[in-house]
């Protein structure tokens, strides 16, 4: 644009996954004003906002079930149907807001793990245990971010994917084909949401990781966890890393839009269980500095455009504090 005041209230964030063993990857860019089509894969897709002070956004399904055969590893083209896996979501929660106009489900890209309802996040684990041997074998601690997995307890390329559905948004138009009746369908791959931590990092984050555990070792762990009680699904970076997530803030037509990640080095890419050549999975994303840059940037972005229209007064109390 040749002039700020022709920038539009929307902007779209590429966050690429960090490989600290490697050192690489961890790159990444905030499009002010527009989407950069270099950033993501194929169209974006569109999920109303419900709760625009907090990105709240409306899921209807969290499943867990292997991708479909037409899935583009070199692609990662986005999942349009979902075959017949359960809903994982109590019906209770499968509505927009709750009694008080609070969303169920909000997007923040400064949390570095997906928090689901109590009840889901039980029906994951159960799903889980029921139906794969290493992961019924791990202990509690495990899927309670407590302890650490070696790379001999779990076969992460055996694991299925996450599956999240969102409505689609049909009041303000969508950049595909798809009918308003079909979700917004996101896969998680098993090795963002069972992440791959460096020698040592377990020492200090999984407290009650037992006595005998290789610590010179990488190790496995879990990036999903249970929201505190009377809290909803909060999803961070086990989505962002895998797309590309644009906000669209125009006023009374607020929503978010996803497509796969591009532009990123290999070393960033997680798909069906497995990263680039010669990176055993992937590595977890626990790097402060990423996450502080671009809370900020996000932070930065949010006050200029209320700054400028003046339109979202409900951003101070997220600003002052």
């Amino acid at each position: 644009k040749n002039s700020q005041d022709e920038l539009q209230p929307v902007f779209g964030l590429q966050q690429c996954g960090y490989e600290p063993v490697l050192n690489a990857g961890g790159n990444g860019a905030l499009d002010l004003g527009g989407f950069d089509p270099s950033h993501y894969v194929g169209t974006i897709q569109w999920t109303p906002v419900v709760e625009p002070r907090y990105w709240g956004v409306h899921m209807t399904a969290v499943r867990l079930g292997h991708l479909p055969s037409s899935f583009s590893s070199t692609t990662r083209t986005m999942m349009t149907t979902t075959t017949q896996l359960p809903n994982l979501m109590p019906e209770n929660q499968t509505t927009a807001l709750d009694e008080s106009g609070r969303a169920r489900t909000a997007l923040d890209s400064g949390t570095s793990m997906a928090y689901f309802d109590p009840v889901t996040f039980e029906s994951i684990l159960q799903t889980l245990r029921s139906t794969l041997s290493d992961a019924n074998d791990l202990p509690d601690s495990f899927y309670d971010g407590q302890a650490c997995a070696t790379l001999d307890e779990i076969d992460i390329t055996q694991w299925p994917p996450l599956v999240l559905e969102f409505a689609r948004d049909v009041e303000n138009g969508n950049d595909d084909d798809e009918g308003s009746d079909t979700p917004v369908v996101l896969t998680i791959p098993a090795c963002r949401y069972v992440e791959l931590v460096p020698p040592g990092w377990c020492v200090g984050n999984a407290p009650d990781t037992r006595a005998d555990f290789p610590h010179d070792q990488p190790a496995y762990s879990i990036a999903i966890g249970k929201a505190p009680p009377n809290e909803y699904a909060l999803l961070g970076q086990v989505i962002f890393e895998q797309y590309y997530v644009a906000h669209d803030m125009t006023p009374g037509k607020e929503r978010m839009g996803f497509a796969p990640l591009a532009g990123c080095s290999p070393a960033s890419y997680c798909v069906d269980g497995s990263a680039s050549p010669g990176v055993p999975e992937r590595i977890a994303p626990h790097h402060v500095g990423v996450l502080l840059g671009v809370g900020i940037s996000i932070l930065t972005a949010v006050r200029y455009f209320r700054k400028k229209w003046n339109q979202r007064p409900e951003y101070t109390e997220i600003l002052d504090t």
